[in-house]
């Protein structure tokens, strides 16, 4: 990071002033565009009540911070990220230096993406979902046991396989008013947030999700 730091100016400053060039480079003028963009979107964001005013030397410091699209360009000429990955990066950076006037980035990732940032309140249901479902596979069945209505159940099997859940029979009683009996998935909070690591590529709160989900 220190290294991509130090050569970003350097990268500019070619572009700027490489030898060859005659006038007014493209690259200057992106950048005196990009200067003016910051520079309007300041004075919208001045102009609406309630904001943070940012005026005096407060004013370039934002705008030279909004000034990231440049380096979006110089990361994506190395390599290290797509157009996509760069722009939704700087739609977040100026959503966080000017949330009133800036719309904060859509995440269209998948919530058990790593990339997906988490909201528990709005995406609990969909991860314990998700691995509910990672947990019943049917390469996963040997982790679960059919058990008595009441009594111990071990948390292995005889040959030493660990036991993530019990169905049991429920005892429940329908409109009619006839009990029924339903086969019902019984897994331990603990085991759950256990397995949760190693069955799925997000890291998270387990115990959160658990809470939001009940």
């Amino acid at each position: 990071m220190q290294g991509l730091i130090r050569n970003f100016p350097l990268w500019m400053t070619a572009d700027l002033f490489s030898e060859d060039r005659k006038g007014v480079c493209p690259k200057e003028m992106a950048l005196k565009d990009a200067c003016d963009r910051a520079d309007q979107r300041i004075s919208e964001n001045n102009k609406k009540r309630g904001t943070p005013k940012y005026k005096g030397i407060q004013r370039p410091w934002l705008e030279t911070q909004m000034m990231l699209r440049e380096l979006v360009s110089y990361l994506f000429a190395l390599g290290f990220w797509t157009r996509e990955e760069g722009r939704n990066t700087l739609n977040g950076w100026l959503h966080a230096l000017l949330p009133a006037v800036y719309s904060p980035p859509v995440d269209n990732l998948s919530v058990d993406d790593p990339k997906h940032l988490l909201n528990y309140e709005a995406d609990s249901q969909m991860l314990f979902k998700n691995l509910l479902t990672a947990m019943v596979t049917p390469g996963n069945y040997k982790h679960f046991m059919a058990v008595p209505v009441k009594g111990e159940f071990p948390m292995k099997k005889a040959d030493g396989t660990d036991i993530w859940g019990y169905v049991r029979g429920f005892q429940v009683t329908g409109k009619d008013g006839h009990r029924y009996r339903v086969p019902t998935l019984q897994i331990r909070e603990d085991v759950l947030t256990e397995v949760a690591a190693t069955l799925m590529p997000i890291e998270c709160d387990w115990l959160t999700v658990i809470k939001m989900v009940r």
